[in-house]
């Protein structure tokens, strides 16, 4: 059984209670703001992406990843990549020889992955490129808001085979080091008011929690889910699927 962890005193989500989504409703000026610039750093600028990140958050932006790493690199099957950006992650499991595929929507972030010898599709999480069944291991680092969208969590649970583990880094705090009342000021400009409690997880056949680990920075905040439910994706026992 995997255990619960996150306390009531850390704060890692944005509430989004005034904002609006694509559905054509306004939006605040903050949130409209936030996705000119994740739009921009996932298009032409899609070069400054990870330099950003690092301005914005130190260190902790590229080594809290090495937590999903140190979890899965020695997973068995096809590890895949959800939202991999220009691949720093694919990278280092690829030094590690584990089979891996990126998914990435944006054409400058998926052509900087395969520059970098990763193995990436361009694609949406709602519609990933693989077949029923077929990965072993599903990871996503700092994933934007589709990570909760029940297309994409349907999408998961199709592509998850048997015992897959689902890992996700969603971000953090910044209570320590150097720049740590800066960092958390940028957060709160640009996500407002922030939540204790992070959002369910919901996908299809799947158990999991939430995990907050401490570490240089302050804390870092991760879900890890597995699949349980022995039957193929859509529904079908094992003996009729083959039958």
């Amino acid at each position: 059984m995997l255990k619960s962890q996150h306390g009531s005193s850390s704060r890692y989500y944005a509430s989004r209670e005034d904002d609006r989504n694509d559905a054509g409703d306004a939006m605040t000026p903050r949130a409209t703001v936030l996705r000119w610039c994740f739009n921009a750093l996932y298009g032409r600028l899609a070069f400054a992406h990870e330099v950003t990140g690092w301005i914005a958050f130190g260190a902790a932006w590229d080594a809290r990843r090495g937590l999903i790493l140190d979890r899965t690199r020695t997973s068995r099957g096809v590890v895949l990549d959800i939202g991999c950006g220009d691949g720093r992650l694919l990278e280092r499991y690829e030094c590690s020889r584990v089979r891996c595929l990126g998914v990435e929507p944006s054409p400058g972030m998926a052509r900087r992955a395969n520059a970098r010898g990763a193995f990436v599709v361009r694609a949406r999480a709602e519609q990933l490129p693989a077949r029923s069944s077929s990965v072993a291991t599903i990871v996503s680092t700092y994933p934007g808001p589709w990570i909760m969208s029940a297309e994409t969590h349907t999408e998961i649970a199709r592509v998850a085979a048997v015992s897959c583990d689902v890992w996700l880094l969603l971000g953090g705090t910044y209570e320590r080091g150097p720049g740590a009342g800066a960092r958390r000021l940028v957060t709160r400009m640009a996500y407002g008011r922030q939540t204790a409690e992070p959002p369910d997880m919901a996908i299809p056949g799947f158990i999991g929690s939430w995990e907050i680990v401490s570490d240089a920075w302050g804390s870092a905040l991760v879900w890890h889910g597995r699949r349980w439910d022995q039957r193929p994706a859509d529904g079908r026992t094992e003996s009729s699927s083959s039958s």
